[in-house]
């Protein structure tokens, strides 16, 4: 019986060890990062705050806002974040 649990022990551990390398490789996720441009008013001529996109983990976030915010904003996409890195375009 010892002999058998050991032979059943062996094969579970072949058997995971083969699955984990022939397992596919998780592919890249990239997310859109962006910078923002505040401007005073519907014209879009005077820029009042600014802020560029900062990558996490998993996400994409906004640093800090340089000036001040305001509903006229402008996003332009300046790359993506993958895995936590920046990769701009």
């Amino acid at each position: 019986m010892l002999g058998t649990l050991r032979l059943l022990g062996a094969a579970t551990v072949a058997a995971l060890s083969l699955g984990a390398i022939t397992a596919p490789a998780q592919a890249f996720v990239d997310i859109p990062l962006y910078s923002y441009e505040y401007y005073s008013d519907s014209t879009y001529t005077t820029v009042v705050g600014y802020a560029s996109g900062v990558c996490y983990s998993n996400y994409a976030g906004t640093g800090p806002l340089e000036g001040s915010g305001s509903q006229y904003v402008i996003a332009t996409q300046v790359g993506v974040c993958r895995n936590g890195m920046v990769i701009y375009s």
